[in-house]
């Protein structure tokens, strides 16, 4: 490849269109911002706007929303700024299936650590809500646990009553 041609290469992925949609759910809407496949940020705000685009982001996000099972592993997240281990761990929750729950044990002993409390730590940050599904990750006992979020654990039932749990 030549020089040119790799700094043409360069210059087009670095000038790809940074596109942020809107998409209603529960009292409000998920705002996602995002660069081809490449995921930013996904947030619950509490307003609901709807703003999309005709590409598979916006699609996957219309699924879900509308509570058709949806698989967001096809897209990629931005891990700049996260730890290693937030990493880690949001590697081993988008593992966990659609319509599915784990425990936060579950998830430390998939990385072979002792402490659940770490790991709603890490889920505490996570900047990434649905595509990392945090809402899937609940106590050993049964109980919700936690939720850093707009509504708190009203929307974490919501989303995953969306998915067919019946918590």
């Amino acid at each position: 490849m030549s020089i040119s041609t790799y700094v043409k290469a360069i210059n087009s992925y670095l000038l790809r269109e940074m596109k942020e949609i809107y998409i209603p759910i529960f009292r409000g809407s998920l705002r996602v911002v995002y660069q081809d496949r490449l995921i930013h940020s996904v947030e619950y705000i509490d307003r609901v706007e709807d703003k999309s685009y005709n590409d598979i982001v916006s699609l996957l996000f219309k699924r879900y929303a509308s509570g058709l099972k949806t698989d967001f592993t096809q897209l990629k997240i931005k891990l700049d700024g996260l730890t290693d281990f937030q990493i880690r761990v949001y590697r081993v929750v988008r593992r966990i299936p659609y319509g599915e729950v784990r425990s936060y044990k579950w998830v430390a002993e998939q990385l072979g650590i002792k402490s659940p409390r770490a790991i709603g730590q890490a889920l505490k940050r996570n900047p990434f809500l649905i595509v990392v599904p945090c809402h899937r990750v609940i106590k050993s006992n049964g109980d919700l646990g936690g939720f850093t979020s707009i509504h708190g654990t009203n929307l974490k039932k919501h989303l995953l009553r969306l998915e067919g749990v019946d918590i």
